[in-house]
């Protein structure tokens, strides 16, 4: 979980790589799941944008809180969002930042 986090430079073209793969298999995942449960896409990815953000919130904050929090929130994630949640703070701004655009592109 948090502190399990795994190494992540942004300046380093290889994370970023591993960065981009994560997110696009958090969009291809979610898309399918919307559909199935035939639901908007947008609203899905939405979603999965506001768990992501909330794990960072309280990541963020890891020291304030009860850990209780923090791992419940993490059980909450999905397995790709549990993926680039394990990269950390910065790879999490990224990620939340990449579906935004998503949302602007759409």
């Amino acid at each position: 979980m948090a502190r399990d986090d795994i190494s992540f430079d942004a300046n380093c073209e290889e994370d970023l790589s591993i960065l981009q793969n994560y997110i696009a298999e958090l969009v291809a995942y979610v898309e399918l799941r919307a559909i199935n449960k035939n639901q908007q896409t947008q609203i899905a990815l939405r979603e999965s944008q506001y768990r992501l953000i909330k794990y960072k919130e309280l990541l963020l904050h890891a020291e304030y809180i009860d850990e209780t929090d923090l791992l419940l929130m993490y059980t909450e994630l999905s397995k790709v969002e549990k993926s680039i949640a394990k990269l950390g703070v910065e790879a999490l701004t990224i990620a939340i930042n990449q579906l935004d655009n998503t949302f602007i592109n759409s």
